[in-house]
């Protein structure tokens, strides 16, 4: 009787890739990163659209606001608002406020400057109280992003 051998199976060879050829790769991904997320206005998707942007940093205004996070609401304002003063009644925001922002209007832009009217809900079941408002936000570019300059 005879045995058959089965010769034993080979695993192709597995390529590697140079290292030279990986840091080049890993170095082009961190460069086109680094290109799209400081250039911001080349590109037509993200927050590239100042609209966005501006409805973008009115939404974490409010935010900052309904959260009594003081930190955030100040850096979303520009260096150079009249309105810090106004904001010494910060600490007196109900604990349970919700802010619910309903549209954005007549939103008018230029190249430094925005303007936007804000239709929001501000309530409280603590202090009883529920209040629908219309204001306008003004907002001012600093650098490249948007700034909150007064609210009237």
């Amino acid at each position: 009787m005879t045995v058959a051998r089965i010769a034993p199976t080979q695993q192709p060879e597995k390529k590697k890739i140079p290292p030279l050829l990986l840091v080049i790769g890993v170095a082009a991904v961190l460069a086109i990163i680094y290109f799209v997320t400081n250039n911001p206005n080349t590109f037509t998707f993200g927050t590239s659209n100042p609209e966005k942007q501006i409805e973008k940093r009115v939404n974490q205004y409010f935010a900052g606001v309904e959260e009594k996070d003081f930190q955030t609401v100040l850096e979303m304002n520009h260096p150079e608002t009249p309105f810090l003063d106004d904001m010494h009644d910060f600490h007196s925001i109900p604990d349970d406020l919700t802010i619910d922002i309903h549209n954005f209007s007549n939103l008018e832009i230029s190249e430094d400057y925005a303007e936007v009217d804000v239709f929001f809900t501000m309530s409280s079941f603590i202090e009883d109280e529920s209040y629908t408002e219309d204001v306008v936000v003004e907002l001012m570019r600093w650098g490249k992003d948007w700034y909150l300059y007064d609210i009237y």
